[in-house]
């Protein structure tokens, strides 16, 4: 018969894991044979699978075994506002391995129990899956990540690579359960009865596996400090407003565009500017309110506050074809984390 519970033990595969950079890890069971062994026989029959048999291959799957080949994700979303970050995303992707005499995986649900690597952890509620032969699609809505403070500068590198390199490779890592949903057909099902009425199809029969192991790397695309260069301008010098104790600022526009799928949320950013000569000048802070980076292009508003050494004539108002740096330092965000991420971040200013 038709085998459908290899996509369901893909699901328990896929978002039984973390979405966190670390060293690739290699959790390969010892005896992948005696595993496969024991798993195919029940995606194969489910009918005649009893407890104690799915009780027993749930033993051997706490192992990765290398259920999942590989996964893509796409539309990641990292909120660091809160007082927890957050990640969701609506494009995961996962490929399963093949089993013998088996055609598809027929994964209903699964669940994350916990993804815990040295970047942080997170788990899931349960979420529902789309199969695809031996592949299948889901989605992670918005889920708090769980960062001890030792684990804090790992995100922050995690993050800073996706921000500074063009591509960045991460871990799905943890255990999940899983729901195989698998129709039981009767070989009758499929022959007329003597007046002409079809069998009745029997219900479906839910195989739950829990605990499975997965260790499975992917590849994001990262921002690239956008390429290196922004487009932007800042309105003339008659825009300029002097506080009463003296503190120049000029507002302006930045169009930043983002090579990545990913978006992430920051909140309030400053970065320094300063001029891009062989002995740069700094010319003062730049400030985005509620900064959110997504894919493509996107214009920001920007105040610049002009250092108070900055002759200001001499570089205000900005001329046509001039080039800044902007650059990220340690005092950018009052969110720690956010401050880490953006220290990083490095990028010409064209105008």
């Amino acid at each position: 018969m038709k085998a459908s519970t290899a996509t369901l033990i893909a699901s328990a595969v896929v978002l039984a894991s973390s979405i966190y950079a670390h060293p690739i890890l290699l959790k390969r069971a010892a005896n992948v044979v005696d595993a496969v062994a024991c798993i195919t026989p029940i995606l194969l029959n489910p009918a005649s699978a009893t407890q104690s048999a799915i009780s027993a291959c749930q033993a051997k799957l706490t192992q990765d075994i290398g259920l999942i080949k590989g996964a893509t994700v796409a539309s990641l979303q990292f909120d660091l506002t809160g007082a927890s970050p957050t990640i969701a995303t609506n494009d995961i992707s996962v490929e399963l391995m093949s089993f013998p005499g088996i055609t598809s995986i027929p994964v209903s649900r699964t669940k994350l129990n916990d993804g815990t690597t040295n970047t942080g952890s997170f788990a899931s509620v349960w979420l529902a899956t789309t199969p695809k032969g031996f592949s299948f699609d889901m989605s992670l809505s918005v889920t708090p990540l769980t960062i001890t403070a030792e684990q804090t500068p790992a995100f922050i590198a995690l993050l800073s690579a996706l921000a500074t390199t063009a591509s960045h490779t991460i871990v799905l890592d943890g255990t999940a359960d899983v729901d195989l949903s698998v129709s039981i057909a009767s070989a009758l099902n499929a022959i007329p009865n003597p007046v002409g009425a079809m069998v009745p199809a029997a219900a479906p029969k839910v195989i739950p596996l829990t605990g499975l192991a997965i260790t499975a790397p992917i590849t994001l695309k990262g921002f690239n400090n956008f390429g290196g260069v922004a487009q932007g301008h800042l309105d003339s010098i008659s825009t300029l407003q002097t506080s009463a104790t003296g503190v120049r600022s000029i507002h302006g526009q930045v169009t930043v565009t983002s090579p990545s799928d990913i978006s992430v949320t920051l909140g309030d950013i400053d970065f320094q500017l300063w001029t891009k000569d062989a002995q740069p000048v700094y010319l003062g802070i730049a400030s985005v309110a509620s900064l959110s980076l997504v894919p493509g292009a996107k214009t920001y508003d920007v105040i610049v506050t002009v250092d108070a050494a900055v002759q200001l004539d001499q570089y205000f108002p900005v001329k046509s074809g001039l080039t800044l740096t902007v650059k990220g330092f340690a005092g950018s965000s009052k969110n720690p984390i956010a401050a880490g991420v953006v220290a990083a971040v490095q990028f010409d200013l064209v105008f």
